[in-house]
């Protein structure tokens, strides 16, 4: 991992919440999907056993957060940029 710690500093606070408020907010909304469609399908999913499996899928990627910008665009020409290939000189 190259983003240090003096990066996440000053975003650590709002970067936790988020993460933590997504997971909850996506738990719940699936969870009450879950309830509410199992019946149609013939399954008889109480709310509770719907919370434990949405809980399971509804993990964010909580590193998005601090991304930077700059380094991402960064990291985006290094890839799109032409590389020699066998026997091939890169002037």
């Amino acid at each position: 991992m190259d983003t240090k710690f003096s990066e996440i500093r000053p975003v650590i606070g709002p970067g936790i919440v988020l993460a933590t408020a997504g997971v909850v907010m996506t738990a719940v909304i699936v969870a009450g999907f879950v309830t509410l469609i199992a019946p149609w399908v013939g399954l008889a999913v109480s709310f509770p056993a719907a919370l434990l499996l949405a809980a399971t899928m509804s993990s964010t990627d909580s590193a998005s957060v601090f991304l930077d910008p700059a380094k991402q665009e960064a990291g985006a020409e290094r890839e799109n940029a032409p590389s020699a290939g066998a026997g091939e000189r890169l002037e």
